[in-house]
């Protein structure tokens, strides 16, 4: 019995450990399943993605053709009220004047607001252009300042460089005396460098050069004066149309008035109106147009006073040039004159002894 009963006992066991097996399969089973419904859902997932997404689209779609429809429906329905009024309206002649000449007062009287609005943009855009001409004006004036400045700079440097080219023949003379063949000599023993870098600096291409450069630049002055002459005369024909606008809306501020109390002869007002408002929308164009082109030439002429003052610096460069070698000049004339007296003092002594003795105390 206890041989069975351990057999038995030892089933049971057997029997539990396989049931717990099973149910690790069957668990393993279910999630390989899920999983596997898990991966065809994924994979389905595009196509589920591309049908919503034209299912959507179409649901738009239909959305703008109800709204369309809707409305067209409006509008049918506003037309047929509208026909129904007509009809009831077209019955009694009478009715009919008085909404005709109801709807012809509204729609004068929003003409009336619209050209009210207008004349008030027109005005307050002349306003603006007013200041942008004072500006411009005033912009003029600094141009026309610095254009005189380096005009008078311009003379000046002229008058120097006339004063040069006066005083360049008389450089490279000397005096014919009994000693210059000794002046001679001492310029070659100790400035023959300095006299030939004088004679490559004063050239006379190079004053050529510097008198073109002064003409070019007294064409382009030139030209800058007529640009601002004709700014000026711009100026002036602008103000002349601004003074025609004050004349044209003083007579509209006062017959407006009456044209909106009266009735009878509201159309020959309006007509009269539209045509005052031709004229100064016209104007308005008119003052426009010349205000871009104001601005365009006021960009010329800043372009142009850019190049002024790069000439202008050249210019000073040029000055600056000459005043050195003016320097140098200077310093090699003093240098022959202290030669001479050098050679009037030790004119009685020989001429073998004389010459070194001078480059001795000529060359320090």
């Amino acid at each position: 019995m206890k041989s069975v009963e351990y057999k038995l006992a030892r089933l049971e066991e057997q029997n539990a450990s396989l049931r717990q097996k099973l149910r690790h399969q069957e668990n393993e089973i279910s999630r390989l399943s899920v999983r596997e419904s898990q991966l065809k859902e994924a994979r389905r997932m595009p196509l589920l993605q591309k049908r919503l997404n034209t299912a959507l689209t179409e649901r738009e779609e239909l959305e703008c053709q109800l709204a369309e429809t809707r409305g067209r429906e409006a509008r049918l329905s506003d037309e047929v009220k509208l026909l129904r009024m007509f009809i009831k309206i077209s019955e009694n002649p009478e009715i009919a004047e008085t909404a005709r000449q109801y709807v012809s007062h509204e729609r004068i009287q929003v003409e009336l607001k619209v050209l009210g609005e207008q004349l008030r943009s027109i005005a307050t855009e002349r306003d603006e252009y007013k200041k942008r001409v004072l500006l411009s004006c005033e912009e003029a004036e600094c141009y026309r300042d610095k254009w005189n400045a380096s005009l008078e700079e311009k003379r000046k440097l002229e008058e120097y460089i006339k004063k040069l080219v006066a005083e360049q023949p008389l450089v490279p003379t000397v005096i014919p005396s009994p000693s210059c063949r000794m002046v001679e000599r001492c310029a070659s023993c100790g400035a023959d460098t300095a006299t030939r870098k004088t004679n490559e600096d004063f050239d006379l291409d190079e004053m050529q050069y510097l008198r073109r450069s002064l003409e070019e630049e007294k064409a382009r002055s030139e030209a800058l004066q007529e640009t601002i002459d004709a700014l000026y005369e711009q100026q002036r024909g602008q103000r002349r149309s601004c003074s025609l606008e004050r004349r044209i809306t003083s007579p509209l501020a006062s017959g407006s008035e009456p044209d909106i109390a009266g009735k009878d002869g509201t159309s020959a007002g309006i007509y009269t109106l539209r045509q005052k408002i031709d004229f100064v929308e016209s104007e308005c164009r008119l003052v426009k147009n010349r205000w871009h082109a104001l601005r365009e030439q006021n960009k010329i002429l800043l372009s142009r006073i850019s190049e002024l003052e790069l000439t202008e610096a050249a210019g000073r460069g040029q000055i600056q040039q000459l005043s050195g070698e003016c320097e140098q000049l200077r310093r090699e004339l003093e240098f022959v004159l202290k030669a001479r007296t050098l050679i009037a003092c030790h004119h009685d002594e020989p001429v073998d002894n004389e010459a070194p003795k001078e480059k001795n105390g000529l060359t320090p």
